[in-house]
């Protein structure tokens, strides 16, 4: 009866936690809202943070808790190892684990780093963002062996959360831009209209035209017409300084 009121009790608070993550204003703030929510949420996490790998190959963290987790993104990303950039390179494990740094054998360069920062375990759990970057939500304690299974199991459903919301967020995102780039050509061409007297197709070609010539987006041209009144066959392409030596008086 205990275990059976403790599952329920662990579900409601999962459950309340992935309804945390929705409503966010992007993808910064969802990043935010899912590293506090994750350290409020896993018994026994003191930090935690989401570390994002691009394609390139660069390691970022848009979203801590404390320095301390920055310190560590930092540390595997001078080193090139820890646990962080192997669940975000494909690992086929959903979460690593490191019990305790003092005692643990792989990454031995990051875990010796990590150790001097007072992290005593630490649980790495990759979330999928639908393509790149490739990320991975990471909890710390000062303590060995600070995670037990039902936090680990914990983290790890909250990790598959935290990779809907994130994925909502970006497409919410995307599609906030799309609505707002077409309003800025919606009023330019309207602008045109009125100024030039000619219909909504002519109107538009003129913001193409301007588009093309100038190797600028259509959304950033009509952005330009709307906040200056600039007429778009005016625009001229930004001048680029010499690169030449400079000569010699």
């Amino acid at each position: 009866m205990w275990a059976e009121r403790g599952s329920l009790a662990v579900a409601a608070r999962l459950a309340s936690s992935a309804r945390a993550l929705q409503g966010h204003a992007g993808v910064g703030e969802t990043l935010r809202a899912i590293a506090e929510t994750a350290r409020e949420l896993v018994e026994g996490s003191e930090h935690a943070g989401v570390s994002l790998l691009g394609s390139d190959g660069s390691l970022t963290s848009p979203a801590y808790t404390d320095p301390t987790v920055l310190q560590l993104d930092q540390l595997q990303a001078e080193l090139d190892q820890g646990p962080s950039l192997e669940a975000m390179r494909g690992s086929q494990s959903q979460v690593l684990q490191i019990d305790d740094i003092a005692q643990e054998q792989r990454w031995p360069a990051f875990t010796r780093g990590a150790g001097a920062l007072g992290i005593g375990s630490m649980l790495a759990c990759r979330i999928s963002t639908g393509g790149t970057p490739a990320a991975a939500l990471n909890l710390h304690a000062g303590r060995p062996s600070a995670f037990n299974d039902e936090a680990v199991e914990l983290a790890v459903v909250f990790a598959v959360h935290a990779s809907l919301a994130l994925v909502n967020a970006g497409l919410v995102e995307s599609l906030r831009r799309s609505m707002e780039s077409r309003q800025a050509i919606g009023e330019a061409t309207g602008i045109l209209m009125e100024r030039h007297r000619v219909t909504s197709q002519k109107a538009f070609e003129l913001l193409v035209e301007a588009s093309q010539r100038l190797n600028v987006k259509l959304r950033d041209i009509a952005a330009r017409v709307v906040e200056t009144g600039q007429d778009p066959t005016s625009i001229k392409r930004p001048q680029r300084p010499p690169t030449g030596p400079t000569p010699s008086h």
